[in-house]
């Protein structure tokens, strides 16, 4: 299947491993700043530097706990496993865990220009295939993100797939078609994004590996290729089950009360467009995009401007089989997180083009020279725009880069390039609350609570803030309407418990503080405050085996050490 003539930049790439070197260097230089970043307070606690189970590294109770648990809202064991060998490996150092982020990368672009330039035979298309695919700024978030190996991780796999799958189309080997379905399956461990697999590897059997046509001589073929992604839509099939349940138990899911069908639906068409947009103009990008209303007229039109664009890539599927795939590639793989089943609070992000924009990249680097196949000078003029195309996109993603060098580098960003973005503010309220920067802190979970009044986290951080600055009547008002809400809100309730103790109301202190003891009896910091409140309410037998439980499990815990001190003498 290879062209005649080749209008594309591989005119100046003469052999593969010329290629490779070039795909390598291009994306190091990409993101060399990378490694200098820092872990964010974003996942990155819950996924890594918080999280006592990834801390100890690789373990048998850790592996035991990565498949059965539903952490995080999500079930894919490979992604803990992975993060406990970067713990084993590099500690709580971020320079390692970005560089194997990076890594994954590198191999997904490297495997992908293989796969298409071997299926294919165009080489240099091929090329600009993966070179997009590695230097688009769309992806930093993917790489950059610490907490976002899952996406790096399960694209490794579904590529790595791909030639496997092509040889077994080749040769119907069942020892392929084994391999097929464990890399699959490791990939959807990772990541469930990948549960539209099926559907992708069917796209491939139209083109290129051409297993089938579209003519009623074709029918036979299109039917046995369908017949044999059964067992690899059972692995989806199973994959979409754990998740909902995973994210159902994680309070992730946004019912059809909180988000109306049709109100998904023109949200849907509006970041299908937004991806469209920001593949050709990827500027002012941040990590949040909140939820808004869709405007109802420009939603509609951009739903109807997707199936019209669909039913005409449809008439052109026998002529141009590339663009037909490209289009649903990316149509398809971006269902999952389209909205329509509305997983967090987000309208749209970067990281989840990290598969789906393979296929708009198919279509630019097989639809452009045929577009300009009758232009004067091709041979020229396409190599050039297209080294410049990956020269601006490196440099945009190179700068992109540089905004994930920490928390507040990053929700800073956030919030200049997004609009009421409460989320933003309140993770960097987050930020400088961490680090004692008690105005900042509160000026932004006070601009978090104006856009979402019924945030029940910014509003208990605003009262351990004004705790902090010993306001202590308007922490406790802050924490009274964050219980008046949640009644069972820990964090709130031990805080609230913090603060009557501040008052010197240790009556109200040690009611607050027995509420957590009772329902866990672990929580040794309300165990502390209340050991010390019956100290001053004269209960001193309670207090003193209180204290002594405390100071066992946390040898710091000084204030628990100096009032155990006052009862019996010993330091």
């Amino acid at each position: 299947m290879v062209g005649s003539s080749r209008m594309t930049i591989w005119s100046s790439i003469k052999s593969k491993p010329a290629a490779y070197t070039a795909l390598v260097l291009l994306t190091l230089a990409a993101y060399a700043l990378v490694v200098r970043n820092e872990f964010i307070g974003f996942d990155d606690d819950y996924y890594i530097t918080q999280n006592q189970v990834v801390r100890a590294g690789l373990t048998w109770p850790g592996i035991k706990w990565a498949f059965t648990t539903f952490d995080c809202a999500n079930w894919h064991p490979l992604t803990w496993l992975s993060h406990m060998t970067d713990v084993q490996l590099f500690g709580l150092y971020p320079a390692g865990h970005h560089a194997v982020n990076l890594a994954f990368h590198i191999v997904s672009a490297l495997l992908l220009f293989s796969f298409l330039g071997n299926v294919t035979g165009e080489r240099g298309k091929s090329f600009f295939v993966a070179a997009l695919f590695a230097l688009h700024p769309l992806h930093v978030e993917s790489v950059a993100w610490a907490a976002e190996r899952k996406d790096v991780l399960s694209h490794f796999f579904f590529i790595l797939m791909l030639p496997v799958y092509a040889r077994y189309a080749r040769k119907r080997s069942m020892g392929a078609y084994a391999a097929v379905l464990v890399l699959l399956a490791l990939g959807l461990m990772a990541k469930p994004m990948l549960v539209s697999a099926p559907l992708l590897l069917l796209l491939i059997d139209y083109w290129p590996l051409e297993r089938f046509s579209l003519d009623r001589s074709g029918l036979g073929a299109l039917k046995r290729c369908v017949l044999e992604k059964i067992p690899l839509a059972v692995l989806s099939v199973g994959s979409s089950v754990l998740t909902v349940a995973a994210q159902r138990a994680g309070g992730a899911v946004r019912t059809l009360d909180a988000i109306a069908l049709p109100q998904r639906v023109l949200n849907a068409g509006l970041a299908y467009f937004w991806y469209i947009e920001k593949t050709f103009v990827p500027l002012r990008l941040g990590v949040l995009y909140p939820y808004a209303q869709p405007p109802v007229v420009r939603a509609a039109a951009a739903v109807a401007i997707l199936a019209a664009a669909t039913l005409v890539v449809l008439a052109l599927a026998r002529r141009h089989r590339f663009l037909v795939v490209g289009w649903l590639w990316f149509l398809i793989s971006l269902v999952p997180v389209i909205g329509l089943v509305q997983v967090g609070s987000q309208s749209h992000a970067d990281r989840y083009t990290y598969l789906p924009h393979t296929g708009l990249f198919i279509c630019l680097a097989w639809g452009v020279p045929l577009a300009a196949r009758r232009l004067p000078a091709k041979e020229k003029l396409l190599p050039a725009a297209a080294a410049i195309a990956l020269v601006l996109l490196g440099a945009v993603t190179w700068r992109q880069v540089a905004f994930w060098k920490d928390s507040e580098t990053l929700f800073t960003r956030a919030i200049a390039v997004t609009q009421k973005n409460a989320n933003a503010h309140y993770n960097l309220g987050c930020t400088y609350l961490k680090k004692a920067e008690y105005k900042a802190a509160a000026e932004n979970f006070v601009t978090a609570l104006q856009y979402k009044p019924d945030d029940i986290e910014a509003m208990t951080n605003l009262g351990v803030v004004m705790m902090s600055v010993n306001e202590l009547d308007k922490a406790a008002s802050c924490l009274e309407q964050v219980l008046a809400k949640k009644p069972n809100y820990e964090y709130a309730i031990y805080n609230l418990s913090v603060v009557r103790y501040g008052q010197n109301n240790y009556q109200a202190a040690a009611v607050e503080a027995q509420k957590l003891v009772l329902a866990n009896p672990a929580y040794t910091p309300a165990k502390s405050v209340l050991g010390r409140s019956l100290y001053h309410l004269g209960r001193m037998s309670e207090a003193e085996r209180l204290l002594r439980e405390v100071v066992k499990a946390d040898p710091n815990d000084q204030q628990a050490r100096q009032y155990l001190f006052k009862l019996t003498g010993e330091s």
